[in-house]
C-alpha cells in the first residue's frame, strides 16, 4: 500500500482549520478497485472467506493461531481505527464510513449515502475521510500479511487440500 494521509487540526479560539493531505483521487480510484472485493461478502476474494479457507485447509495449529490474530485483528480495524466518529448522536464505524464512500461515491450512486456527505461541515467531512482512508491502509496491511502467510504456508507445504495436488495450487 503505498499512500499515506495526514489530518492536521489547527484550533485557534476564533476558528478552527483542517487540512487534510491525501493521495490524489485518481490514485485513490484506481487501488480501490483492487481493494474492494477483499472486503466485499459476494466476492471469492472477500477476507474473511479467505480466513476460513486457511483455518480449514492448514495443518499447522501455529498457523491456524495466527489466523485467528488475524480475523481478530481484520474485526477491530473494521469497528474502530483510533478516533471515535460520531454524527447525530451515531457511532459509525471505519467500515460503515468506507461503506457509504464506496456505495455513494466511488462504486455506486447511493443517494442517502451521498446526502450525508454532502451534508457534513468541512471539519467533520475531513474527519471521516481520514477515517475512510486509514480504514483502506489499516485493511491493506492486513491484506499484505495475509498474503505473506498463504505463500510461507505453501512454501513450507502448511496446507492439505482434500483431493488435490499442493503443487498446482501454489503456481
Amino acid at each position: 500500500m503505498g499512500f499515506r494521509i495526514q489530518h492536521k487540526i489547527q484550533y485557534r479560539p476564533e476558528s478552527t482549520e483542517s487540512n487534510l493531505n491525501q493521495p490524489d483521487e485518481p490514485d485513490i480510484r484506481e487501488y480501490l478497485l483492487t481493494f474492494r472485493p477483499f472486503i466485499s461478502e459476494s466476492e471469492d476474494v472477500f477476507l474473511n472467506r479467505i480466513l476460513n479457507i486457511c483455518s480449514w485447509q492448514l495443518k499447522s495449529d501455529e498457523m491456524k493461531q495466527n489466523v485467528a490474530h488475524i480475523r481478530e485483528s481484520l474485526e477491530r480495524v473494521k469497528q474502530y481505527n483510533g478516533i471515535l466518529f460520531q454524527r447525530n448522536g451515531r457511532h459509525i464505524t471505519p467500515l460503515q464510513a468506507t461503506n457509504m464512500y464506496l456505495d455513494g461515491i466511488y462504486f455506486h450512486d447511493d443517494l442517502e449515502y451521498q446526502k450525508q456527505l454532502v451534508s457534513m461541515y468541512s471539519l467533520e467531512a475531513d474527519f471521516l475521510r481520514s477515517y475512510f482512508l486509514n480504514f483502506v491502509i489499516d485493511t491493506s496491511k492486513i491484506i499484505d500479511i495475509i498474503q505473506n502467510g498463504i505463500y510461507h504456508a505453501f512454501q513450507e507445504g502448511l496446507f492439505q487440500f482434500e483431493g488435490a495436488d499442493q503443487a498446482s495450487l501454489s503456481t
